[in-house]
């Protein structure tokens, strides 16, 4: 047993003046335990302060071993649980090179984190915890050592890290919130870190197939590129849509009454950062940011989710799909269809994920994802539909971008492994038994879906009208990159020519502008100074002054003589 020893009192039997001061042990019997054990058992071990019982007991039992500390007493109890001790005489000794220990009290070191412990915690007003709570605590713990551990000098670590730390993470659920945040928080760095990486690899093919740059062209290069993405912002914005079927958001440029959505190219689930770092991957189902107001804009009940079927096919007919790309970053299309409409959800539309009728060559993967190539244009595939047929069913088109860097499943990295930027949308469709390869006509207000839908049901194949090719509303013009890139080499001329202006007149017309001034001002100086020599000034006219006129002494004031 490890414990304290005060010094003094009787000494146990068996333990000689040699023994004690050269090792500090004694031999204990099989009656010393049963008592300890009994005393340890009648101090209700679950309750708080049953340490001091315990030695209460002890010390009323044996008096000449009342020198023991509690903690001493409470370790080798937990000694002889962990070696299942069995009461009674036919217990065997516990062999003497693996009893534990006994300390005496100038052995043990001393409490200096005490006075530091309580400043801390009246500052904080905490409650700070005692080595009794603290052996309590890792009753548990203690049990499931080894015989080998040094109990005491672990009880003594444990001690001195509480005194260390701050009040507030003593408990264990804190210190595990605060390493998850930590970890979540450097999950965030490495996912940026590797966005980044993936950006800045084009930017050194570049640096090293190209000449580096030098203070005479720098500002030209700055300036050409600054112009190039000012001018041609929008166009370097733009991702893609689907077009074929008419997505929610891109119903109002083939005809339908539905809302505007100019930003129908950027369904990404509000971004690589926002879904990977703040929603950790989730995205709605129709490309709207996870953690946006429900309903979200583009799903059934949100601005643009209206319910408006824009397109009907037969029992597992065959249709076409088409999606534009306005800004290629490689990686591959999935097509799924769910039958719920009202709450549509992405376990629903895995269970019904489109195939190609025919697979693409030179891919290695499954026959349900196809790999746009290089370029921005409007990609289009056939696809099968599944033989059931639903009454308003959701088509949702998947993008998984590949152009950023990431992690491979073999432990390399490379763009396009790891968490990729994603883009989907939705559309509204209609599969019954009969295909219809005309167009849907548009209606002139949204078609209010029927409440009692449930799932996938046989139906009539509804009755509608089809009019006339001339007559079916064309779609809205869409982006050209050709257009955009004339007006981005416009604007940079025209930005070209300003600086230009401003340079010549700064610099060329406004110094001769300025010489010229500065010489009529001289010459202006000149005329005046020589004009002053050749006329010199006047010499003013000398005329002598009159004495002012004295009073004659024989007048006397009022006219009369003086006598």
């Amino acid at each position: 047993m490890r414990g304290h020893r005060q010094g003094g009192g009787a000494q146990p039997d068996g333990l000689q003046d040699d023994d004690r001061n050269e090792q500090g042990r004694f031999e204990w019997t099989n009656d010393l335990r049963d008592d300890l054990l009994d005393c340890y058992e009648s101090s209700s071990p679950a309750r708080r302060g049953y340490m001091g019982r315990m030695h209460e007991l002890w010390s009323g039992m044996h008096p000449e071993y009342d020198t023991f500390t509690a903690q001493g007493l409470r370790d080798y109890v937990s000694y002889l649980r962990r070696r299942g001790y069995v009461r009674g005489p036919q217990q065997p000794a516990v062999p003497e090179e693996q009893e534990p220990q006994i300390h005496i009290a100038e052995e043990a070191p001393p409490v200096a984190p005490e006075e530091r412990l309580r400043d801390r915690t009246a500052l904080h007003k905490t409650k700070r915890p005692k080595p009794q709570d603290l052996a309590r605590a890792n009753e548990e713990l203690l049990n499931a050592l080894t015989e080998e551990a040094d109990i005491w000098r672990i009880n003594c670590a444990v001690y001195e890290a509480v005194c260390s730390l701050s009040p507030r993470v003593h408990n264990r659920d804190s210190c595990v919130d605060r390493a998850q945040r930590r970890v979540k928080k450097m999950d965030a760095k490495i996912l940026s870190a590797r966005q980044q990486a993936s950006r800045i690899q084009c930017v050194v093919e570049y640096k090293l197939a190209a000449r580096p740059y030098t203070p005479k062209d720098m500002e030209i290069r700055h300036l050409f590129l600054t112009t190039i993405l000012l001018s041609a912002l929008d166009w370097v914005r733009g991702h893609g849509r689907l077009i074929e079927p008419p997505s929610r958001a891109s119903a109002w440029r083939y005809g339908f009454d539905t809302p505007h959505n100019y930003n129908d190219h950027e369904l990404y689930c509000g971004g690589f950062t926002r879904q990977w770092v703040k929603n950790e991957g989730k995205c709605g189902v129709c490309g709207d940011p996870w953690d946006s107001k429900k309903p979200r804009a583009h799903e059934y009940g949100g601005v643009y989710g209206q319910g408006l079927i824009v397109r009907k096919y037969g029992l597992g007919g065959i249709i076409n799909i088409r999606v534009e790309l306005t800004a290629n970053h490689f990686g591959y299309f999935e097509f799924r269809i769910c039958p719920d409409f009202k709450t549509t959800n992405q376990d629903c539309l895995d269970q019904n994920i489109l195939k190609l009728v025919k697979p693409q060559e030179g891919v290695n993967h499954k026959n349900y994802r196809y790999f746009p190539k290089e370029g921005n244009k409007i990609y289009e595939m056939k696809y099968r539909l599944p033989k059931k047929t639903c009454k308003h069913c959701v088509l949702q088109w998947k993008y998984i971008a590949g152009n950023n860097w990431g992690n491979c499943p073999n432990g390399t990295g490379a763009v396009g492994c790891g968490p990729q930027e994603e883009f989907r949308a939705c559309s509204d469709i209609t599969i019954s038994g009969k295909a219809t390869d005309e167009p849907m006509v548009p209606p002139t207000v949204p078609v209010a879906p029927d409440e009692d839908y449930d799932d996938y049901n046989e139906l009539e194949p509804p009755s509608s009208v089809v009019p006339p090719a001339d007559e079916i509303p064309k779609p809205e013009g869409t982006y050209n990159p050709v257009s955009a890139l004339i007006i981005s080499v416009v604007s940079f001329l025209v930005a070209f020519l300003i600086l230009f202006l401003l340079y010549f007149h700064f610099y060329q017309v406004g110094k001769r502008i300025r010489e010229w001034l500065k010489s009529k001002t001289e010459n202006k100086g000149e005329q005046k100074v020589s004009n002053m020599q050749h006329y010199p000034p006047m010499v003013p006219s000398r005329s002598k002054k009159r004495p002012a006129p004295q009073p004659n002494p024989n007048v006397r004031y009022g006219g009369a003589n003086i006598a």
